[in-house]
């Protein structure tokens, strides 16, 4: 995905990233009806119709963009409530083809950065949606997540960076499982 200069979101690539996901995902966020978009085209359906896009950032399941408000758009898979879209709305598969603004997490603070599962807000909050095999929301639960959960790192055991040069971890890829681990990086 890339952003123009006048702020509209296009999209190339493969909407899954397998092709036996039957529908596929939609996270490029243009309803083709084909696994692979090999021409680029617009992504602005949806809730971003009409909006202007700052950043954007996409995975092999699910892509989200951020408009000029701070507020965040999500396309793709819902399986697990990667999307921050807490219900699935009527007559509608898991699959998001046109965009929805993600509501639940842009209550009160501009979102700041979005990623595959998760947004940084401008409060240093980062909020996490996902399937939740192996504790990577960071609530040290095995519950999918398919609400927001606050103030944690996403990932299968990875790391985030704090402004004050600390790194916390999660997860049992540190060699310490389902433990939380705070290294300091500015010794």
């Amino acid at each position: 995905m890339v952003i123009d200069e006048t702020g509209q979101l296009w999209s190339t690539g493969r909407q899954s990233y397998n092709l036996s996901s039957t529908p596929f995902y939609g996270c490029l966020g243009r309803n083709s009806g084909s696994y692979w978009l090999p021409t680029w085209g617009s992504a602005m359906s949806g809730s971003l119709a009409g909006k202007s896009v700052t950043q954007a950032a996409t995975s092999s399941t699910v892509s989200y963009a951020i408009d000029s408000t701070g507020a965040v758009h999500a396309v793709g898979s819902n399986q697990n409530g990667y999307l921050g879209i807490p219900s699935v709305p009527s007559g509608s598969s898991l699959n998001y083809i046109t965009s929805w603004q993600a509501t639940s997490v842009t209550n009160a603070r501009k979102v700041i950065f979005a990623g595959a599962g998760y947004v940084l807000k401008d409060d240093n909050t980062l909020w996490v949606t996902s399937g939740n095999t192996w504790v990577q929301v960071g609530d040290a639960l095995l519950n999918d997540a398919s609400k927001p959960v606050i103030d944690i790192v996403s990932g299968s055991g990875v790391l985030a960076l704090r402004e004050d040069g600390s790194m916390v971890g999660y997860g049992g890829s540190l060699g310490a499982t389902w433990t939380l681990q705070s290294i300091n990086l500015l010794r």
